[in-house]
């Protein structure tokens, strides 16, 4: 047997015997109850003070069994047998304390949850009530709201309706003024038509009084021409500042609406035209018909300006009379415009 079983065997004896109730409480109480003779043992004394210090503490024999055997012997035999003893109603009371206690845990947690139930009912009753009142109030807002909504369609009908009365009013107003100026154009219309009648009726007489003789053709301007001059002017056919040289360009405008439209064609003296000239005639509605782009299409209307602008066409190829072929080429434009004015105003009229 080696030393290391040996050692084995004595550990498992050892820690056999110490786990007994008995043995350790022994050892326990005669450590206790002779603490001084273990104090001066691990003292730093010296071996025979040690002895003599050891000795002077059991004076008899007696003494020495009574320290170390039988009271540490007594102390274990109550730790084993009558401690349970005591330790029995003791640990019956504790236990009944802790099951008091875990009882009165729980009736505190079930008081509490309950408490809780009824903060979370109230809570929801709170909550429900302050929601009827969000209801009610969002009810009677949107009773406020549509009240004002129908008085401001109210008031936005009522000017509405005052806007249609000043509307109705305006175009009751504007058909008189237009129904006015109706008439006032009628008039107009006739007073132009008989004017430019008097202006054809005066240029025959104006022809009749260039061709009396060669003296009056020669002459600047004759007394006849001149009073035949000075009743155009009164007539408001010319004015002093009507001198000047007629061409298409003044002419063309008064001309936009007359389009060709039944093909005939009429022959006009263009040969004065620049480029420029013929392109804003033609921009204008009007169109050569020929090749030397001297041929214009015309309407009804449009070739009786021309069989009247013909008629001052005879009067400004007759040799002389400078100043008075000067003033005839105002007249002639000045004629064709009243004429297209009239024949503009009868449409009007007519629609």
């Amino acid at each position: 047997m080696s030393l290391e079983s040996i050692g084995k065997s004595i550990g498992s004896i050892v820690d056999e015997r110490l786990s007994s109730p008995l043995v350790s409480g022994f050892v326990i109480s005669w450590s206790i109850i002779n603490w001084k003779f273990l104090v001066i043992l691990f003292s730093d004394n010296s071996v025979s003070e040690t002895f003599e210090m050891a000795t002077g503490l059991y004076k008899t024999t007696r003494d020495w069994w009574g320290w170390n055997v039988a009271l540490p012997f007594a102390v274990s035999l109550a730790y084993v047998y009558l401690l349970p003893l005591l330790s029995r109603p003791v640990h019956r009371q504790w236990r009944e304390n802790q099951q008091q206690v875990e009882d009165d845990r729980m009736e505190a947690a079930k008081v509490e949850r309950i408490s809780a139930d009824v903060s979370h009912a109230l809570r929801v009753e709170n909550f429900d009530f302050r929601m009827k009142v969000r209801a009610l109030d969002a009810e009677r807002a949107d009773a406020v709201t549509a009240k004002e909504l129908a008085e401001a369609n109210a008031a936005a009908a009522d000017r509405e309706l005052d806007v249609e009365k000043k509307r109705a009013g305006e175009a009751r107003r504007m058909y008189i003024d237009m129904a006015s100026a109706r008439d006032s154009a009628v008039i107009d219309g006739k007073r132009a038509l008989h004017t430019i009648l008097d202006t054809v009726r005066i240029s025959e007489q104006l022809l009749d009084v260039l061709t009396l003789s060669p003296q009056e053709k020669s002459s600047h301007v004759s007394p006849v021409e001149w009073e035949v001059l000075k009743h155009l002017w009164r007539s408001g056919i010319v004015s002093q500042e009507d001198f000047g040289v007629w061409n298409l360009r003044a002419l063309a405008p008064t001309l936009k609406s007359e389009l060709p439209t039944d093909g005939k064609r009429l022959a006009v003296s263009l040969e004065q035209l620049s480029v420029d000239q013929e392109m804003e005639l033609e921009d204008r509605g009007f169109m050569a018909a020929g090749e030397d782009r001297k041929v214009w299409r015309l309407t009804d209307k449009g070739e009786a300006v021309f069989r009247e602008l013909k008629r001052f066409d005879a009067l400004l190829n007759i040799r002389g009379g400078e100043g008075l072929k000067q003033r005839l080429e105002n007249v002639r434009s000045r004629a064709a415009e009243e004429l297209l004015d009239s024949i503009a105003v009868g449409r009007k009229v007519d629609e």
